[in-house]
């Protein structure tokens, strides 16, 4: 028996690592005792904004560009928070109604959103599938959209949260 190779973790452990990693950033991102926590001990927005851009170029092949490195830590923690708030309370209203007036897109739009994700790769997946129905050319598309327009969940109030999005990920 070799004492430091039975002291590493074992295969099942290391596979089990991303996902407990994103749930460990995920909670910093929803529970604000956990971010209190973290952030008295020296944790920053940087850093979980760092760790959010790590986590999607990790489980989402299409954001593997080069990061933007973060710029304000306080922009940042706020942009994290408002998308906690705020961006999911959008994901809600656009799911709703999508499923009580377009439930045929439904499936599309939610395709990649998984409600373990942390609140920016939420709403960032919600934000781009809903940009790929601008050029949907199915008369559904465009009808789903009017609606969310007509909602206040349009296209401005999507720009908005795209904003939010570029801040928490410090990318400019």
């Amino acid at each position: 028996m070799n004492a430091l190779l039975d002291s590493l973790p074992s295969s099942a452990t290391l596979a089990r690592l991303p996902e407990r990693v994103l749930h460990l950033i995920n909670g910093l991102g929803k529970l604000p005792y956990l971010a209190s926590a973290m952030e008295a001990a020296g944790f920053t927005g940087d850093e979980a904004a760092l760790g959010f851009s790590l986590l999607d170029r990790a489980t989402n092949p299409a954001a593997r560009v080069a990061l933007a490195p973060p710029t304000n830590g306080a922009q940042v923690g706020a942009a994290l928070h408002a998308l906690a708030g705020e961006g999911m309370a959008y994901v809600r209203c656009v799911r709703g109604t999508l499923a009580r007036h377009a439930s045929d897109l439904l499936a599309s739009v939610f395709a990649d959103v998984d409600a373990e994700q942390p609140p920016v790769l939420l709403v960032h997946r919600v934000l781009t599938a809903l940009g790929a129905l601008d050029t949907d050319p199915r008369p559904e598309a465009a009808a789903a959209l009017a609606l969310l327009e007509r909602r206040g969940l349009g296209a401005s109030r999507r720009a908005e949260l795209a904003a939010l999005v570029r801040v928490a990920t410090a990318q400019t």
